[in-house]
This record gives structure tokens, sequence and C-alpha cells, in this order.
């Protein structure tokens, strides 16, 4: 049985909140005495870098990868380059995001302590115990997951997730004092009542996927601040959240357990964007429709 075993417990035991949308929140996730191992390792409490060339040394020293994910470049030159001008036409990201990072994964784990975390957060115990709290076939499902390290400029506009997604969760371990004040955190949004229309056609045309929207669409209701702590929930037409990264990532660095649910299939005809969702005023228009 694993040593963190007592995560399922609380899992089992904590109700699922209803707002914004249906998901699990939990604080002091971890145990105190896992907690202050997994923060003091070497791995995760990186030694103040002087620049980014030096900080991105010491991740791949730290046995990190760089790795494929929304909001984010593979390219360190790339992410250099953008870094030392800030230059919005140059971040790559989609048209919502006036910035873009760059995300590590962990990839060579050099202690006990955080092989057992990474596996526990990975494996089929885990991930089929939270899919049975949100009601989610697991069998239909594949599972990916891994201990992150998210850059400066890291940005990705509200979403609800793509519909191929079943399910998702985050877990803070940030290794700095003072992570809760810092501005790297998962923000949870409801729509601005002059942009519900959008989720209701989400909800009306569920062969049509799901799409990142502007920022001045949503409200924030929720920062997942808290330090050790995680939320879960399999995504919905109403399950925004986005982030938007800006911070000294010289001195310390995001840092997240990280994992998702994947349905093999799943049958998609179309996917709009944004745009495809501006109304355009005409003086006999009525009702909302989308911009096709």
């Amino acid at each position: 049985m694993s040593r963190f075993a007592y995560i399922i417990e609380k899992i089992n035991s904590t109700p699922i909140k209803k707002f914004p949308f249906p998901h699990l929140y939990i604080e002091n996730i971890l145990e105190p005495h896992d907690l202050d191992g997994i923060l003091n390792e070497p791995q995760i409490n990186l030694p103040r870098s002087t620049g980014d060339v030096e900080l991105l040394g010491s991740l791949s020293d730290a046995g990190y990868e760089a790795i494929e994910f929304p909001g984010c470049t593979t390219d360190e030159k790339t992410y250099l380059s953008w870094r030392s001008r800030k230059n919005i036409q140059e971040c790559g990201n989609v048209t919502t995001c006036e910035g873009f990072g760059i995300t590590y994964r962990m990839r060579k784990i050099e202690s006990s302590l955080l092989t057992s975390l990474v596996h526990f957060f990975g494996s089929e115990y885990f991930f089929s115990s939270c899919a049975k709290k949100f009601d989610v076939n697991y069998g239909l499902t594949f599972r990916d997951s891994g201990l992150h390290k998210y850059l400066d400029g890291y940005e990705i506009s509200p979403h609800p997730d793509i519909r191929r997604k079943a399910l998702t969760y985050m877990v803070n371990i940030n290794p700095s004092g003072d992570s809760e004040l810092i501005n790297y955190h998962t923000q949870y949004m409801v729509f601005k009542d002059e942009f519900r229309y959008i989720q209701c056609y989400w909800e009306g045309n569920p062969m049509q996927d799901r799409c990142w929207v502007p920022w001045d669409w949503c409200n924030t209701v929720f920062r997942q601040t808290k330090n050790n702590s995680i939320i879960i929930f399999a995504p919905t037409n109403s399950s925004l959240h986005a982030i938007k990264a800006s911070y000294d990532h010289l001195r310390t660095q995001r840092t997240q357990l990280y994992g998702n649910l994947w349905f093999h299939e799943i049958e998609i005809d179309s996917k709009p964007c944004w745009e495809d969702f501006i109304i355009k005023p005409t003086k006999e228009r009525r009702h909302h429709t989308i911009n096709r």
C-alpha cells in the first residue's frame, strides 16, 4: 500500500462543491511530514538563478524536460527571445493571450520520496478513485500525469477544457514560503451575464468542441492560492478556468502535480473559435446566435 493512501480517504470523504462548477477542493491534501519532505527536495526547491539561461540549465540538471503544453512552447530559444522583448506578436500563443510560457516535467527522479509521490498521483489506484467520485467511466480513458514547473509568461485564457478531457487535477507544491502571494495561480471563473449564451451554445451543441475565450468575457470567483491544496474536476460546459503567470521565476517556480484522464475516442464535428461567438449588432437581431 502506498504511503499516500490516506489521500484517497480524503477524496472519498470530501463532498463535491457545486459552484462555480462541480469540483473537489481539499486543502492540506498531503500530511505535514510528507509535505515538508517534498518541499525540501533539491529537485523541488531549486537554488536561485542569476538569469534565464542559468535557470533553464538548472532545470535540465535537476531532471526536467520542456514538454508540449497548452499556452507554451518547447523551444527554449523562442522562449528566451520572448522573455527579452515580451513582444505580443511573437508570443506564438492563441489570440486571447498576451504571453506564453514554457512548462517542464520532471523526467529523472532522484529520490524515493518523489518517486513514490509521482507514481501515486499517476497510478490507476488514484485515477480510478477520482473517476468514481465524478462518475467518469474509467474504462473509456487513459491517464497522463507528472510533476511540473511553469515559468513566467505561462498563460491560458478562460476555457472549460476540450470535450476529450474526462478529468483533471492540480496539486500545489510550491517551494516558496510566500507562494500564496505570487501571481501564478489558477483562476476559476464564470461567464459574465452578456456572454453566458456561449455556455448555452456548448450545452446545445455537444458535437462541437469548446474553446478558449477572452479574459474580459469572464469573472474570477476563486483562485487556488493555497499551497498543498488539490482541485479535481470533470470538465463541463461551465468549468471555466485560466492562468496568467507573471512573476520572478529566478527566485522560485510555480510547481504542481498535474494530471488528466483522456477519453480514447470522442466524436466532434467542429471547433468554433472565440471569434465565431462575437455578436454582430443589427437592428433586427433579437436572439443570440454565433457568427458562422
